[in-house]
């Protein structure tokens, strides 16, 4: 790997670059780097913004021009090219002379990456979500929206998960009353299954994977007391277990995973919506108190962009909480560590569905889908087809291979609905690396 006083990255960053450069995946990066795929994500998300390219491809470019990594004509050290030309066979000439070889198989590789991307433009087949250039909407696809197999019986108040594989339901209301049936959606198939009942029968309890088991803390039980208990499904074994209770009884809250640890923002204790953060901690099985967010709110949606942990939208006594705010729980600032990062919408935020995806926010209206870019403080509408019928209390989720999934729910009449759609958020192309 070449040393360059330009550069304008990190040591890590560089490191990073040049495994991109590899055509390595942020899972592959994390392996063999040991680090977390967040902090991965992170790194990422600062290459691309400090070099200003939007793409894998264009990144693994710009590693070539400025000899990141190196090519294949221009590989090892200048010893190394002086010993080759020394050993080069009797009438062959020496590698630099070469070089105008090279230079062809890299505009080879260039003719075929902006070849397939222009053909996917064509059919339609993707849609290149860019940090630094908002997306024209006439040029996404609109074929987002796909009705899937219907629930096997019509819920509210469930926690959900999404695997790219397998979509969990645990727990909610069924007919009436809180039920702790749980089930799995075998994605490819559309087959449902029964999975072990949840002990604890909640609603308003929410769902994080991490480690491979899936966490729910939480919600308000069958007497409408708002619970402390922490219970843990494990997909392998089918069973339950439970882990250390909240330091507080908590429901309606918002949640997400940041370094391997659950965050856990807010939400309904039985008397007042709650501004206060806890980290919850695998290892020892400990709860642990954060700094508190600037503003109390319940049935907000938590996420991670770039780098930093966003809480949107909620509600409280005083109706409707619209900031964005967000904290490192990384830096430990003196201090509020709470910065609050968008204050006005384009949209009524009404019946807003908040989705993180990518690094990326969405929010999720009947009307449509808006996607926040967070480098311009810009939002832009998705172009669809046709309006989408969310009801009332709609379950959602979102799968890491950026699928939204929305279920359940109930008609103005509070009639439940067994209804589960999905969305597309963000399309990939996946090029092949064809520069080496």
């Amino acid at each position: 790997m070449s040393e360059n006083p330009q550069n304008p990255l990190s040591a890590r960053e560089t490191e990073i670059l040049a495994l991109i450069a590899e055509g390595k995946s942020n899972k592959e990066i994390a392996s063999e780097l040991f680090i977390s795929i967040n902090t991965v994500k992170v790194h990422v998300s600062n290459v691309f913004q400090k070099i200003n390219v939007a793409s894998r491809t264009e990144a693994t470019l710009y590693a070539i021009e400025k000899r990141i990594v190196d090519t294949p004509g221009n590989s090892g050290s200048e010893a190394a090219a002086t010993d080759t030309q020394t050993e080069a066979p009797q009438g062959i000439e020496p590698t630099s002379k070469h070089r105008p070889v090279v230079f062809l198989w890299i505009m080879l590789g260039l003719i075929l990456v902006f070849g397939a991307i222009l053909l996917g433009q064509a059919l339609g087949l993707y849609t290149i979500i860019a940090r630094n250039k908002a997306p024209n909407p006439s040029a996404i696809s609109t074929n987002r929206v796909e009705i899937l197999k219907p629930l096997p019986k019509p819920s509210i108040g469930s926690a959900s998960v999404a695997t790219n594989k397998i979509l969990y339901i645990f727990s909610g209301e069924e007919s009436g009353k809180l039920t702790g049936n749980s089930y799995k959606l075998a994605l490819l198939d559309q087959s449902w299954l029964p999975v072990a009942e949840k002990p604890t029968p909640v609603r308003g309890a929410s769902a994080a994977v991490l480690r491979g088991n899936i966490y729910l803390p939480g919600g308000t039980t069958n007497k409408g007391l708002v619970t402390d208990i922490l219970e843990v499904y494990d997909p392998i074994l089918d069973e339950w277990s439970a882990k250390k209770a909240l330091p507080v009884a908590l429901s309606d809250y918002a949640i997400t995973v940041y370094e391997g640890q659950i965050f856990i923002f807010g939400g309904w204790d039985g008397q007042e919506h709650r501004n206060t953060t806890y980290r919850y901690d695998p290892s020892t099985d400990e709860w642990h108190e954060e700094s508190p967010m600037n503003f109390p709110r319940s049935h907000a949606r938590a996420g991670v962009l770039s780098g930093e942990i966003c809480v949107i939208g909620g509600s409280n006594a005083e109706g409707p909480v619209n900031p964005m705010e967000c904290f490192n729980p990384v830096s430990k600032p003196i201090g509020n560590p709470w910065e609050v990062k968008i204050k006005k919408y384009p949209f009524n935020t009404d019946d807003t569905l908040y989705a993180t995806a990518f690094d990326n926010l969405f929010a999720v209206k009947p009307t449509g889908i808006w996607q926040y870019f967070r480098e311009r403080n810009a939002w832009v509408s998705l172009a669809f087809q046709e309006e989408l019928d969310i009801p009332q209390q709609t379950n959602f989720t979102i799968s890491p291979d950026g699928y939204l999934y929305l279920f359940g729910g109930q008609t103005e009449e509070a009639e439940l609905q067994s209804r589960l759609i999905r969305i597309k958020l963000i399309y990939t192309l996946s090029i092949p690396n064809v520069i080496n």
